[in-house]
Formats: C-alpha cells, sequence, structure tokens
C-alpha cells in the first residue's frame, strides 16, 4: 500500500487537518489510534486514523476490526504521511486492504479568504505537492 505521500505546507498540522474534516459522532481510542464510529453514516466518519506508533500493529488493527464487526461495519483505515506507524502497510497488505479512495486535503490560509483573495490553481498546485 506504500505510496509516495504528498508534501504539505501552511500552518495547519497535517493530522489535525485530516481529523478535523467531517468529524464521527463518537470516537474511541485505540492505543493512540482514533476509531470514528458513526453508525455507518459516510465512510470518513467510520473510520480508524493511526495516529500513533504502536508497540504492535496487527494487535491494535485486531482492536479496531473488532469495533467495526460491533458495528456491522468494514474496517476503513485512512493512512497519510501524518498517520503512518511503522510496519502498519505490511500488516495492511496481509489482510488483504487495498486503496478504495484517496483524498486530497486542501488548506488556505483564513486571512486570504477573508480579504476576498480567490484562491488559485498555482495556489491549489502549492498545497497538493
Amino acid at each position: 500500500m506504500t505510496e509516495p505521500e504528498p508534501v504539505t505546507s501552511g500552518a495547519v498540522p497535517p493530522l489535525e487537518a485530516e481529523t478535523g474534516t467531517w468529524r464521527p459522532l463518537r470516537v474511541d481510542h485505540v492505543e493512540g489510534w482514533e476509531v470514528g464510529r458513526s453508525a455507518g453514516f459516510t465512510r470518513r466518519a467510520n473510520s480508524v486514523v493511526p495516529a500513533g506508533e504502536v508497540a504492535d500493529a496487527a494487535r491494535a488493527l485486531d482492536r479496531v476490526e473488532a469495533l467495526y464487526r460491533e458495528d456491522g461495519l468494514p474496517s476503513v483505515v485512512r493512512v497519510c504521511a501524518a498517520a503512518r506507524p511503522a510496519g502498519l502497510d505490511a500488516v495492511l497488505d496481509a489482510r488483504g486492504y487495498r486503496r478504495v479512495a484517496r483524498t486530497l486535503l486542501l488548506t488556505r490560509p483564513v486571512a486570504a479568504a477573508r480579504a476576498g483573495t480567490a484562491a488559485t490553481a498555482a495556489t491549489a498546485a502549492t498545497a497538493a505537492r
């Protein structure tokens, strides 16, 4: 599942920006990972963000999968440069996980938006690098 990640720029920490979009109704914590649970409403709100390093990624994923089984939902893992513990790719590959969707997260300084400055293609391209 390993693929080059875009370089992020700006003042918003990448993980904070990623987890701040479409918050789940409930978040359970499994060894530092954030397990979003929202009764099946949207994949983003029903996914785990592996936000911290763990001693055993397979064991942490076992616990996450058990929570989603309780909810009758598939396990969805959101992987980004800021949320990619060592060994996670190998565990996901071994269990048959596959990439389903890519998300491009663009941010913009609030001051520019308030000033009415239009975002340009160059701004978007810079954010996507």
